[in-house]
């Protein structure tokens, strides 16, 4: 029976040393919306529009590629304080030009699925349709004698 008894407080000491001994993980809470997008830099990978628009004669769906090269490394900052900047990237179109293209101001909604930004006295609000760490994928939909367009914006943190 004493053995017995050692064998059982032994089993619950042992038992007891590895579950104080257990680490507990830092919870981390996953970055806000804000967080991410003011993480650095955004660059412009792909720009469509649909439906497609008709220059010269011909319909164009994809206006990134209708881009000039100086126009496809330019970087879009989002600072924490609402602050929006559209900088010339490493190839200004301008040599003689400023460095930053556009400043404006940027807010998200109440359901941070949507971001309004101003620039120049333009108002835009672009839905939010993916944002990782590594990727932005906005769409802008817009009606233009009733014919409703959608423009999708993807970026790539820079």
């Amino acid at each position: 029976m004493k053995r017995l008894l050692q064998i059982t407080c032994l089993v619950i000491g042992i038992s007891f040393a590895f579950t104080s001994c257990q680490k507990t993980k830092d919870v981390i809470d996953p970055p806000t919306v804000t967080e991410l997008l003011g993480d650095g830099s955004w660059i412009l990978t792909e720009l469509t529009i649909d439906p497609g628009i008709i220059e010269d004669g011909v319909v164009i769906t994809n206006e990134y590629n209708q881009l000039a090269d100086c126009e496809k490394d330019d970087l879009m900052l989002f600072s924490d304080t609402g602050g929006l900047t559209i900088d010339e990237g490493a190839t200004k179109c301008n040599p003689d030009g400023e460095q930053i293209k556009a400043i404006g101001t940027w807010a998200l909604n109440e359901s941070e699925d949507q971001i309004t930004s101003i620039i120049d006295g333009t108002t835009l609000i672009y839905n939010i349709i993916e944002l990782t760490r590594t990727k932005l994928h906005l769409e802008l939909v817009a009606v233009i004698d009733n014919i409703t367009y959608t423009r999708t914006y993807k970026f790539e943190h820079n």
